[in-house]
């Protein structure tokens, strides 16, 4: 997606434990919202990282009730099955 050309899992599955602008590459799970995010300062929800990492590869990011958002979040829920629940979380 965007003007990178880039997949989610492209960075959060191929790419998990390497650097991005000095900050490491997570893996793509949805266990830790909402988090306290150090860069925001504040808690945040799933949607909000979704938006910024959208933004990030130059990409439209999704509307808050768009089928693609709440798509996307259902399968990061279908895959986080079997994961310890982390919320809240804390991250950089």
């Amino acid at each position: 997606m965007g003007q990178l050309d880039l997949s989610c899992a492209q960075c959060h599955d191929a790419q998990v434990g390497r650097r991005l602008g000095g900050s490491v590459i997570p893996p793509g799970n949805s266990v830790g919202y909402p988090t306290y995010r150090l860069e925001w300062q504040a808690m945040g929800s799933l949607q909000r990282r979704m938006r910024n990492c959208l933004t990030g590869v130059r990409a439209q990011p999704f509307a808050p009730d768009s089928e693609a958002a709440l798509a996307l979040e259902v399968f990061l829920a279908w895959r986080d099955q079997g994961l310890a629940l982390e919320a809240p979380a804390v991250r950089p």
